[in-house]
């Protein structure tokens, strides 16, 4: 059953979402490390760590999901990930504040709210990534 759900999905896309979960980690991971030993408020500290997980996803997409179409320059490359995930950073934001504004039902629970705007911003850069990143 779940092979069969797999092979539905665009290829690599399976991969992507896998690579995403550890970018979280990653992310996760660092953002209280500095926190903690840095001192740094919240807001600080996520705003310094945010290059982290996207170096990481990068890596490990360009080495797994996209093995196949990576790119000679790699500064290149790279940049093109950077900004297709900024801007899937503001299409995330952008969907779940729609949904709040929209839905009482949002409002009240946010968490379905950040749900939605996470589902899009992640097939958002997989097709960005896909179209503008990986393109070798």
């Amino acid at each position: 059953m779940l092979n069969r759900l797999v092979n539905m999905l665009p290829k690599g896309f399976a991969s992507f979402v896998l690579v995403g979960g550890i970018g979280f980690l990653v992310d996760a991971l660092v953002l209280q490390f500095v926190i903690y030993y840095g001192g740094l408020n919240p807001y600080t500290a996520r705003f310094t760590t945010f290059p982290i997980p996207i170096f990481v996803t990068w890596l490990l997409n360009r080495r797994f999901t996209f093995r196949e179409s990576n790119t000679r320059n790699k500064a290149r490359e790279y940049s093109s990930y950077f900004l297709v995930q900024v801007c899937g950073l503001a299409f995330n934001f952008s969907v779940f504040s729609l949904a709040v504004y929209s839905s009482p039902l949002m409002m009240r629970y946010t968490v379905l709210a950040q749900v939605l705007g996470s589902l899009a911003a992640m097939l958002f850069n997989f097709y960005a990534a896909k179209r503008f990143t990986f393109t070798g």
